[in-house]
């Protein structure tokens, strides 16, 4: 629906075929791809190894992203849904008078990172998602090492974040993904990647 009111709103008006035809390009496995891998959301589902293949199938990879952008519907409701899914369709997308509420956030150029999945800036996993996704467009390999120490009852992880064979960052806590989520933000800026840097890693 979302996309259909892109295509619809657009300035001169695209014709019954015109929508159609659009509609059937950005819904492609193609551009479900695309987004998935921008936002790095295979690396965010929970999984065994073994399945991790299965969700690069064309049919797995259309249903992470609907989910994605159903529970975002849930949470926040369709205006959030449509300002995220406009600068996915039309980059160049130019909202008119008809169109419904909700804020736009510019989409930046192709070769910046896709406009940021909507949800609180601060919340939990930012770091690591926002890691994971510039590790993911530049092509650089990433290895995690884990352990865990102390008692059972108040156990302690640490996870190391490694390129290239160097740490690049180190965290600790109660969790394993509160660790890594440490780890992945001492590795941002290790990289020179917190704050949108946009130059070469070192």
């Amino acid at each position: 629906m979302a996309i259909a009111e892109t295509l619809f709103e657009k300035r001169p008006m695209f014709s019954a075929v015109e929508v159609e035809s659009g509609l059937s390009d950005a819904m492609s496995s193609e551009s479900y791809d695309q987004w998935v891998s921008q936002y790095g959301l295979r690396e965010k589902v929970a999984c065994t190894p073994d399945l991790r293949e299965e969700l690069k199938e064309a049919r797995e990879t259309k249903h992470l992203f609907d989910a994605y952008v159903g529970a975002l519907y849930v949470e926040r409701g369709y205006p959030a849904v449509k300002a995220w899914i406009q600068p996915l369709v039309d980059p160049d997308f130019t909202q008119s008078s008809t169109s419904f509420g909700g804020s736009m956030a510019n989409p930046p150029p192709p070769v910046s990172p896709p406009p940021p999945l909507p949800g609180n800036s601060l919340g939990p996993g930012v770091f690591l998602a926002s890691f994971n996704q510039t590790a993911v467009q530049r092509g650089v390999k990433v290895e995690w090492t884990a352990s865990q120490s102390g008692p059972g009852h108040a156990l302690v992880w640490k996870v190391d974040c490694i390129i290239g064979g160097i740490p690049k960052g180190t965290g600790a806590g109660k969790s394993k993904q509160a660790a890594k989520e440490e780890a992945a933000r001492q590795a941002l800026d290790a990289m020179g990647w917190a704050a949108g840097a946009s130059g070469p890693y070192h």
